[in-house]
């Protein structure tokens, strides 16, 4: 599907209009190049824009589609594609997991609820919600559903700053939701304990150390969890995801950012004439890490 519209769409095009048009964007560029009338339009809508994005990526890697570099690059069929589109080759690729809707990890009502709250406080304080936590930051409470100070210091974007701020407020309004919902437990227990190093991997497999966290990440488990099972820092695990990304392999980038948070970085980055981490990490709101910067960076093929 990928490749037919890459063809039908004239080789004339980037990553992310194609991923636009195989979604079926609202963008206002579809009907000012006529996308929306192509039989490919919204064709793979059941993904997102992001994942249509990393799946374009494999391809590439993968050389089933070619890119002609230049200031707006550009993807293009080649031998091998063709032989695809006449079914003389078939592409063998882990297939991404399309949710079903409305299906999260996370509790969606709670995750409304906070939402509201966030935005109640934020008008309050004049600010941009994503200032108090990003809908990362909330989500990942209405996953674990915190029960104390120390639980809350565990979310992603909870620092002792925010927690203070904003972090008991925060809490209290979980809390009095679980008690109207007590049958709804957390998706994982979280405790003030790191979690407990176990044996890295064992030393006859001969996979790239990185090919083996992004394979368990595409397996269902979370940074976190790869670091205590092969026993390897979060940074580095980290590092592990963005060099495979770099490779073509397709990234959930939702893991480490949203949309609000990117926006923010890259509007930080265009204002700093030689880019470096800790200028732009200063520019930034505090719960925006290190590794949602990297994340970026790497996504936008700026780093």
């Amino acid at each position: 599907m990928i490749l037919s519209c890459v063809k039908r769409m004239g080789e004339r095009f980037g990553v992310t209009m194609t991923a636009k048009v195989l979604k079926g964007s609202r963008d206002k560029k579809m009907a000012s190049f006529q996308f929306h009338k192509l039989s490919t339009f919204g064709i793979m809508s059941a993904y997102t824009e992001k994942e249509l994005t990393g799946l374009i990526h494999f391809l590439i890697a993968e050389k089933y589609l070619s890119m002609e570099e230049g200031k707006y690059p550009t993807i293009h069929l080649n031998q091998r594609s063709v032989d695809v589109l006449k079914g003389k080759e078939t592409v063998t690729m882990r297939k991404t997991p399309v949710p079903a809707q409305g299906e999260t990890d996370y509790n969606e009502e709670l995750f409304q609820l906070l939402r509201r709250m966030r935005k109640t406080l934020a008008d309050e304080q004049n600010v941009p919600p994503y200032v108090l936590f990003s809908d990362v930051t909330l989500k990942e409470m209405s996953r674990y559903i915190p029960e104390s100070a120390d639980d809350m210091l565990q979310i992603k974007g909870v620092g002792e700053k925010k927690m203070q701020q904003y972090g008991q407020a925060f809490l209290e309004a979980i809390q009095d939701w679980k008690k109207d919902h007590p049958n709804v437990s957390r998706k994982i227990k979280i405790s003030g304990n790191p979690l407990p190093s176990i044996k890295k991997a064992k030393p006859h497999d001969d996979r790239p150390s990185h090919v083996i966290s992004f394979q368990m990440l595409q397996a269902g488990k979370s940074l976190k969890a790869i670091a205590a099972i092969r026993g390897l820092s979060m940074q580095t695990v980290e590092s592990h995801i963005f060099k495979a990304a770099k490779e073509g392999r397709p990234i959930m980038w939702d893991i480490f950012f949203d949309e609000n948070e990117e926006a923010t970085i890259l509007d930080a980055r265009s204002q700093l004439e030689e880019p470096k981490l800790k200028e732009l990490k200063e520019m930034l709101p505090e719960d925006i890490g290190y590794g949602a910067i990297k994340a970026v960076l790497v996504k936008n093929g700026m780093m």
